[in-house]
């Protein structure tokens, strides 16, 4: 984590975890997943500087469809308090992050269940 340049980094993992429940006709498969264990992004430090968006993305396929969940620090995250600042892909488990902040630093996980 460099502050001085605004840079920071943030571990991810994507895996494909079936429920217990049900029958699963298909077994998810991981289509998409984050380039490297380790993404890096910029949080602006100045009120003239534009914001980075960036993409955090993953995604399964199987039937029936996963469903997604994601995980920060080994806890429950709920991205979606941070208001319009981080959506999810419908159907997908693909984050959008428009206005990154340091609240972002951590390890992110994405876990999908049939």
């Amino acid at each position: 984590m460099d502050h001085k340049s605004g840079m920071y980094s943030f571990l991810i993992l994507c895996s494909i975890l079936p429920s217990s429940i049900g029958i699963v006709q298909s077994p998810p498969r991981m289509i998409k997943q984050p380039p490297t264990d380790e993404l890096l992004f910029q949080v602006k430090s100045r009120q003239d500087e534009n914001d980075k968006p960036f993409i955090i993305e993953c995604e399964a396929e199987g039937e029936p469809a996963p469903m997604y969940r994601w995980e920060k620090n080994g806890e429950p995250y709920d991205w979606q308090v941070y208001d319009e600042r981080i959506s999810q892909q419908p159907g997908r488990g693909t984050f959008l992050i428009t206005k990154p902040r340091d609240e972002e630093i951590g390890e992110i996980f994405d876990y999908r269940r049939v």
